[in-house]
């Protein structure tokens, strides 16, 4: 059996990873291989990105290409709610054998308003988050089978003892390379505490925005390894999200935790099944006044989130790691994969 990955833009991301200078993320992908390799015939990535250019879309060769490759394989998994919107649709132009098992992701599917009728396409849909689950399941698929798992991270990555000549400073460190992050808040919060210092990793574009906001140091988008410095060196991260579907921020939750630091994001919907201690997370609901209590506090005495802090690492590490991740595919593909066993992590 030959299993492929299709990932969006890979770029030098791989490389990087051979170094150590880079998280093996990417669905779990390297562990898979680690894992699994003696039970299959292949196990190989697609990187979209390499054809992806304005001729190849314009004369439609782009997408001959996909399925070219797609049909070499027996199982496929599409790691982006666009690249499972592309899969779909060459299954429905029957580009793709009938043969082939398909496994889709849904991210920000449905704050993106994707046609979901294109999912039924697929033999088993994978998300990250409840509310997706149950929008999925309560559509109502015929054929697909609907699996919530539980993202994971590098845990071997994110680990302080990768980290040289670490430092502790009093800053807080805020990350946002996705669109529901609430950069407005976050100025009014800086405006009104101007004794603490803030730093933010973001779109180069957003540069000119903080400008004016003399304790918020602005670093751009910085590469994975200087993040992760930034992070174990910070007094804690804080992630203003905007509410939305997939989680926005859950990566980073995960790699802040992963390195023993505090994550301060608004509680919600998205964590449901997660069993995460919730003690230093805020409900979305509070007025800025009262955000910004929560942050001082704990900016001030962190100490006071010790044990949370402590059981949240250990579930990371131990349950929401990439390596479980890669079980369940594994588990998916095979078709032995029960629900019941995701819930209980």
């Amino acid at each position: 059996m030959k299993i492929l990955f299709i990932f969006k833009s890979i770029g030098n991301k791989f490389n990087l990873v051979k170094k150590g200078e880079f998280p093996k993320l990417f669905y779990s992908y390297f562990q898979f291989r680690e894992l699994y390799s003696s039970k299959f015939e292949k196990i190989d990535y697609l990187d979209l990105s390499k054809y992806d250019n304005f001729i190849l879309r314009k004369t439609g060769f782009f997408n001959h290409i996909v399925y070219k490759k797609i049909n070499k394989y027996d199982v496929v998994i599409a790691t982006t709610d666009g690249i499972s919107e592309l899969v779909s649709k060459l299954k429905i132009n029957k580009k793709i054998n009938n043969n082939i098992k398909l496994i889709g992701t849904v991210m920000s599917f449905f704050n993106d308003k994707r046609n979901i009728e294109l999912l039924h396409k697929f033999n088993d849909i994978i998300t990250f988050t409840y509310p997706n689950y149950e929008k999925l399941i309560n559509s109502k698929f015929r054929n697909t089978n609907v699996h919530f798992l539980k993202l994971g991270t590098d845990c071997e990555f994110y680990n302080v003892k990768k980290i040289n000549n670490l430092d502790s400073n009093d800053y807080i460190l805020t990350i946002g390379l996705d669109k529901y992050r609430d950069w407005d808040l976050l100025k009014k919060i800086a405006a009104e505490v101007p004794n603490i210092n803030f730093k933010v990793i973001a779109p180069e574009k957003l540069r000119n925005y903080f400008k004016e906001t003399p304790n918020v140091e602005f670093l751009g988008n910085v590469e994975f390894t200087r993040t992760r410095y930034e992070i174990a060196s910070s007094k804690m991260v804080f992630l203003p999200t905007k509410p939305n579907m997939y989680f926005s921020g859950q990566t980073t939750l995960l790699n802040t935790t992963a390195l023993n630091k505090l994550c301060i994001m608004p509680y919600d919907k998205c964590f449901k099944e997660y069993k995460f201690d919730n003690a230093y997370f805020y409900n979305r609901n509070l007025d800025l006044d009262e955000i910004i209590e929560f942050i001082t506090e704990a900016y001030r005495d962190p100490d006071i989130f010790n044990n949370s802090l402590r059981r949240n690492h250990e579930l990371v590490v131990r349950r929401y790691n990439n390596y479980n991740l890669a079980r369940s595919i594994y588990n998916i593909i095979w078709g032995e994969y029960d629900e019941k066993d995701c819930n209980n992590q």
